[in-house]
């Protein structure tokens, strides 16, 4: 049987219970209060392990991604040296003068776009754990409306306020699940949008250091050739 099904035949059992009793009981309150604050431990308790795993899931990809820019970026020098190195070879004339101290000056370009991908990295680190706890903070917060509905219930002082209690409390165990699943789901969009951020930090760091060796080969290039066909 599903938590819901069990829920709503919950209340039906407490329904049928008061109807056919004259009178509502302290009992019939302290029954309803203590299965409402299981729907709510359990909700809570599932909501704050989906942020956990999105959570994990964001230090997985951000491991990924590094290792895959860093992995890149090395790639991209290395083949760029190596088509020059080969151009070079291949020239049939003196080419110095085009390669000198170019493999340096390509093998140097990730260092600062590097070191930016790492700040930008940093604050995104900073930003999904912000959003995590915010997330975690608000999906614990339903605890509020337990107390609430407590506080009510121990302020009653006649059987009709413990009938309203009693029904406002049934509404509650049935609608709080969606309730935190909302805070839930929003706090793993939230966490999902820093994830696409942090890619972003990776992404935009290849992609500017692929043109700026892109720029420093293509002089090369260009001078090599010109120097080949005179």
């Amino acid at each position: 049987m599903s938590p819901l099904s069990k829920v709503l035949l919950f209340i039906a059992a407490v329904l049928i219970t008061v109807d056919c009793r004259a009178t509502i009981s302290s009992e019939d309150i302290l029954e309803a209060m203590m299965k409402l604050e299981e729907v709510t431990d359990a909700s809570i308790e599932r909501n704050l392990n989906r942020l956990m795993e999105s959570r994990k899931e964001y230090d997985v990809v951000m491991g990924g991604n590094l290792r895959n820019a860093l992995k890149k970026m090395r790639e991209n020098v290395r083949n760029s040296i190596d088509r020059l190195e080969n151009l070079e070879s291949e020239a049939g004339v003196d080419v110095k003068e085009c390669t000198e101290d170019v493999g340096k000056t390509i093998s140097r370009i990730p260092i600062i776009p590097t070191k930016d991908m790492f700040l930008c990295m940093n604050a995104e680190e900073k930003n999904v754990n912000q959003v995590t706890k915010k997330s975690q903070e608000s999906v614990k917060d339903v605890e509020r409306i337990v107390d609430e509905l407590e506080t009510k219930a121990t302020n009653c002082g006649d059987e009709q306020c413990l009938q309203d209690v009693l029904v406002e409390i049934l509404e509650t165990i049935e609608s709080l699940p969606t309730i935190v699943n909302v805070k839930g789901n929003a706090g793993v969009r939230a966490i999902e949008n820093v994830q696409s951020s942090m890619i972003e930090c990776t992404s935009k760091t290849i992609n500017l250091v692929e043109v700026k060796i892109w720029a420093v080969e293509y002089h090369a290039t260009k001078c090599i050739e010109e120097k080949s066909n005179k």
